[in-house]
C-alpha cells in the first residue's frame, strides 16, 4: 500500500469519511503531510500546512497542523511526540492547531504547544 493510501486510511479511521473533502485535502495538501513509519506501516501522521498569519500587525511565517493521528497499534508510545520534535524544528515559524477535543489538550501542552 502507497505511503499516501495509508495516510488515508489512517485519516479515515481516526475522523470518519467526510468524501468529498478528504479527497481534496488530500489532493491539495499531501505534500504536506509529515509521518513517522515504524515496521513499514504509517505509525503517525498530521498535516502541516504553510501559512502566513497576521498578529498585531506584523506577518508571521506558520504552519498550521490539522489531522493529528496516530495508529491504534501505536498509542501511548510516543511516537507522536518523536514527529512533533523531528518535524518542528524551525524556530522562528508559529505552529498552531486546534485540538480536536478537551482530552488531548494535556498531550498538547507537553509537546510544547501553548493555549492562547
Amino acid at each position: 500500500m502507497t505511503i499516501r493510501k495509508q495516510c488515508e486510511k489512517l485519516y479515515k479511521d481516526a475522523f470518519g469519511d467526510s468524501g468529498e473533502f478528504d479527497s481534496m485535502l488530500f489532493d491539495l495538501f499531501f505534500k504536506n503531510v509529515e509521518v513517522f513509519e515504524k515496521n513499514s506501516v504509517i505509525a503517525a501522521m498530521y498535516f502541516k500546512i504553510p501559512c502566513v498569519l497576521n498578529v498585531d500587525g506584523k506577518k508571521h511565517k506558520a504552519y498550521y497542523i490539522y489531522a493529528v493521528t496516530t495508529h491504534s497499534d501505536y498509542r501511548h508510545q510516543g511516537i507522536m511526540s518523536k514527529l512533533f520534535t523531528e518535524t518542528q524544528e524551525e524556530s522562528d515559524v508559529l505552529y498552531f492547531l486546534k485540538p480536536s477535543s478537551e482530552g488531548v489538550i494535556a498531550f498538547y501542552n507537553q509537546a510544547g504547544f501553548k493555549q492562547i
